[in-house]
Parts: structure tokens; sequence; C-alpha cells
């Protein structure tokens, strides 16, 4: 049989053995907390310094060779919307001949003939063109191989190689031929416009017609 004194020191060890689980129980630590995850973060392609820029109408402005090339190389041309309610688009051209009367280098005459049309279409998305180019990138591809082969000498300078008509319409000669270049027109209708130095002979933009077959 315990003795008193040993029955006591038994009542407190094991009450301090309770307290000390008690306690170790209040104490349990916490699992770490799972690490934030950062937002995403949208990534957006490096701005070009003095990029070109858009009209407050959204068509391109070239105020410069270097800007036209820009926005020719992004195909920053006007988007016909109203073509997107037809399947078949036209856009229009006439083929016209210059008869001109020269004395001594002045022009004396000048009459307009225009006796045939071409067109260039888009028929359910598939790029119908008299030159050949049957998608955007190949038409953008053709430009800028022109604009990069030529030295610009803005008019009004005697061998001037660039015009630039309104900030949207710029004209450029490519072996001995001017075309023009026209953001206020679809990719598709451009060059709109083309003209032989020497024969005179040219095709210009007329009109756009809609259809579903």
């Amino acid at each position: 049989m315990l003795t008193n004194d040993k029955t006591k020191k038994m009542i407190a060890v094991l009450g301090l053995c309770l307290v000390l689980s008690s306690c170790g129980g209040d104490n349990k630590s916490e699992a770490p907390a799972a690490p934030a995850v950062a937002p995403a973060v949208e990534v957006k392609p490096t701005e070009i310094t003095n990029s070109a820029p858009l009209g407050t109408d959204g068509i391109a402005q070239a105020e410069t060779f270097d800007q036209l090339k820009q926005h020719v190389a992004a195909g920053n041309f006007f988007v016909n919307t109203n073509a997107a309610n037809y399947n078949y688009v036209s856009y229009n051209f006439s083929k016209c001949n210059n008869s001109k009367g020269k004395f001594l280098g002045i022009f004396t005459t000048y009459t307009n003939s225009c006796p045939e049309t071409f067109i260039r279409a888009v028929s359910s998305g598939t790029i119908i063109r008299e030159d050949g180019f049957s998608s955007r990138q190949a038409i953008i591809d053709d430009l800028m191989s022109k604009l990069n082969s030529i030295t610009p000498v803005p008019h009004p300078a005697p061998n001037a190689t660039v015009y630039k008509i309104s900030p949207s319409n710029w004209q450029f000669v490519h072996n001995n031929s001017i075309y023009s270049i026209n953001f206020s027109y679809p990719l598709e209708a451009n060059p709109v416009y083309k003209s032989d130095m020497t024969s005179g002979e040219y095709y210009t933009f007329t009109n756009w017609y809609g259809a579903n077959y």
C-alpha cells in the first residue's frame, strides 16, 4: 500500500503530465499558408518609337516615308465592314489610255479613253487578283518589296520618287511606273492606281460591288 507521501507525489506527477500534454496541444504549429499566386501579366508587343499613327477616323496616317512603310507592313488598310454581308465582293478598276500632243515637252492636248475594265475580288474569303497575289500577306510583301527598292526623294524635287498627296494617300515611282497606295481603301484593292510613265496608260479604282451566290 502506497504511503500518503508517495500517493501525493504520484498525483502531482500525473497532474504535471496532464498539464504538459494540454499545453502541447495548444501550441501545435499551423500548416504554412499557400504562397500567393501572382496575377497573370498581359504580354504586349514591343511598341515602335514614333510609330505611324492612326487618324481619328481609324484611317492610317503617314506623314513620312518610314511611317508609310510601317503601315503597309502592318496591313493598316481600311476594313470594308459592309463587305462582311456578302460572300463575293469585287473591287472594280478602269484601264485607260492617254493621248497627248507634245510640242517641245509641253502638253498641248490631253484626252482620256478607258476601253477596258478589270476586277480584284474576294470570293468566300479567297482573294482573286489580276497580278496573281492570293493572300493579304502576298499583297503586303509585294508592296514592301517595291517600297524597299526605291530611294525616297520627296516631291517637288525634279527627280522625286515619292509624293504625299495626303497622309492616307501616297504615290511612289517603281520601274518607270507610278503607283498609288491609299489607306482609305481595302488592302485587297491596293495599289488603287498605276500609271506607265512612258506610254501614259494607267488603271484606277472606280467602285466596289457585293453579292451573295
